[in-house]
């Protein structure tokens, strides 16, 4: 009986650190966006015609553009509250405040100036982002709509994605709001729900006949009960009753956090253009089915470089505090033991999906490949530095500071330079846009900014990755 009772408690003790990880809940709601294309796919082309199916992508292209669409103002935000969380009193413009004593409390009054801050700025940007995504939209659709079976549907899809899109803008900031505030699991929940509705919905839709209008329907519900379970999760962890936040202290902070939101908002942006601009070179100089196999090998990287990511991401509002509060010792510490599983997860991901995507392609779809191994290899290199160098972009920010703005987005212009040249005046094929990054960021990026970060640790990059103590 001893031992059937303890195998139960065992049992609940595991369910409960599991349900409490937020490092599981990141990953499931990752693999759930890999399963969302296995799943929907089939019912994509089983449920629209050719020319639906087109609008369906040009829709999902204008709902990419929707994050971009804050000019990084949710990034700042995160950070501010996370430095309020660790008992910061000043919000400076750049550079750390005086840190605070370590048993400091949260500073809730910043704290709600913040999330009222965070309210009125967002709006405004809505109301910037609604007739640009209105007329761009519109101009995109309207281009196509006479190939369209039934019309009214299309514009529906539009207006539903508009919909969606323009409440991303407005309300998107209440998940980084959440993350600041140290409640990573309940994040990645309120993620994962959200997303699981979204996909449940958009499923039965098109199974139901409702076609093109289905995929954008399940996001505007998935977007409305993710947001509604952010702020639930927000107000529940700040004290009641709300304050009052006079208009010159919303106005204050605002101007406070815009600087460095407007620079992360360019190195996002950057690296977006970056991308789309190498499949137009791709396009352009090797034809269609060259472009699906470099989109196709990008796209694997991007995945591995995703589920890696995680062992820091749920450690950033964390970082951020330790930066407030200017403690070195526990900085150092939890670089370099989220670094090491991070870099090694992306290491043994991209690595299969090198070995494993060649013949797993030549098994379920021969007429589809993947670039050769050798070049694949130097597209993993590249995932796994650029994923080192965004951790360090990371912790710089933490410390309210973006000194790699303009070299990273020389970097991306240079990338494209490069890249083109190498694809027209060299016999490297598709090699040379895998390429192309690579030389570019070891020219100064990716070697920098590890060294400028593990200074401000009071250690170098080597001590701190491989000492057994790094202090």
């Amino acid at each position: 009986m001893d031992t059937l009772t303890e195998l139960k408690d065992s049992f609940r003790s595991f369910i409960r650190r599991v349900l409490g990880s937020a490092l599981l809940w990141s990953w499931g709601m990752n693999a759930l966006r890999i399963g969302a294309t296995l799943i929907l796919l089939p019912l994509l082309l089983r449920h629209l015609a050719p020319a639906e199916l087109g609008i369906h992508y040009l829709l999902a292209s204008l709902m990419v553009l929707a994050p971009l669409l804050d000019f990084g103002f949710s990034n700042a935000l995160w950070r501010a509250v996370a430095h309020a969380q660790a008992g910061g009193r000043e919000l400076p413009t750049e550079g750390l405040a005086d840190a605070p004593a370590a048993d400091s409390p949260a500073n809730h009054t910043l704290q709600w100036h913040l999330l009222h801050t965070a309210r009125h700025t967002c709006a405004r940007l809505a109301w910037i982002a609604a007739p640009v995504l209105a007329l761009g939209g519109s101009v995109a659709v309207a281009a196509r709509i006479a190939e369209v079976p039934a019309p009214a549907q299309a514009w529906a899809a539009l207006a539903l994605t508009w919909l969606t899109a323009v409440a991303e803008v407005h309300t998107g900031w209440w998940g980084m709001f959440l993350l600041g505030l140290n409640r990573p699991v309940d994040y990645a929940r309120c993620n994962l729900i959200g997303y699981a509705l979204r996909l449940a919905l958009a499923a039965l839709l098109l199974w139901l006949g409702a076609g093109v209008v289905s995929v954008p329907a399940a996001a505007l519900a998935g977007v409305a009960v993710q947001r509604a379970l952010m702020r639930r999760e927000c107000r529940r962890h700040l004290p009641m009753p709300e304050p009052a936040s006079e208009r010159s202290v919303v106005r204050m902070l605002a101007e406070r956090l815009w600087p460095n939101a407007r620079r992360m908002g360019a190195v996002s942006l950057s690296g977006f253009l970056g991308t789309q601009a190498l499949l137009l070179i791709s396009l352009a100089c090797f034809g269609l089915t060259a472009t699906g196999q470099f989109g196709l090998s990008l796209q694997l990287m991007t995945v591995s470089q995703g589920m890696a990511a995680v062992w820091m991401n749920v450690k950033w509002p964390e970082l951020a505090q330790r930066r407030t509060r200017g403690d070195l010792a526990g900085l150092r510490t939890l670089m370099r033991r989220r670094l090491w599983p991070a870099l090694l997860t992306c290491a043994a991901l991209s690595g299969g999906a090198m070995l494993l995507a060649p013949p797993l392609l030549a098994w379920f779809a021969p007429d589809k490949a993947a670039l050769p191994a050798a070049w694949l290899a130097v597209m993993a290199v590249t995932a796994l530095l650029e994923l080192h160098l965004s951790f360090w972009g990371v912790f710089l920010f933490a410390g309210n500071q973006v000194p790699y703005v303009w070299p990273v987005v020389g970097s991306n212009v240079a990338s494209l330079l490069l890249a083109a040249w190498l694809a027209t005046h060299s016999p490297l094929g598709l090699g040379a846009l895998a390429l192309a990054p690579l030389l570019v960021g070891l020219a100064f990026n990716y070697w920098h900014w590890p060294r400028v970060g593990a200074a401000q640790l009071g250690v170098t990059w080597p001590r701190l990755m491989l000492a057994r103590t790094p202090a």
